[in-house]
């Protein structure tokens, strides 16, 4: 766990390593191995876009892991960068968190983004809520 503070640090001191190192990489190993996801709470707090592009990242990267992130995802939702949006939907996606209602509220806003590429991932996303609920009719 000490390694995973360690690659932390030096993200948040030096965001430039994100781009020019594979640290992004060897911290989503190390999580994957051991350690909470919530020790990347600093990251997804940052005012600096570089850290929260690499922290939006490696948290689509862990999938079911980053479950108990959903509180930062719904910020990151509402983030001015298309590439943030994108990965925090890609997220909710992979965590099947597409079934909470807090959640569909927020994606059915996006339905309005003026990227076309945000309003398509939530109308598939909302799909599978409707698959999913469609499913557990039967």
């Amino acid at each position: 766990m000490y390694h995973i503070h360690k690659m932390i640090e030096s993200i948040i001191m030096n965001p430039d390593l994100c781009e020019s190192t594979g640290i992004t990489n060897d911290l989503i190993n190390e999580l994957y191995q051991e350690g909470s996801v919530n020790v990347l709470v600093p990251l997804l707090e940052s005012d600096d876009i570089r850290i929260l592009r690499a922290a939006i990242w490696i948290v689509s990267e862990l999938g079911q892991k980053s479950k108990s992130l959903q509180p930062y995802l719904f910020k990151l939702l509402k983030n001015n960068d298309l590439y943030i949006r994108y990965y925090a939907l890609d997220t909710i996606q992979s965590c099947a968190l597409y079934n909470d209602n807090q959640i569909q509220s927020e994606l059915i806003e996006l339905l309005h983004d003026p990227s076309n590429v945000i309003r398509n991932k939530v109308r598939s996303i909302l799909s599978l809520y409707n698959d999913d609920y469609s499913t557990r009719l039967k």
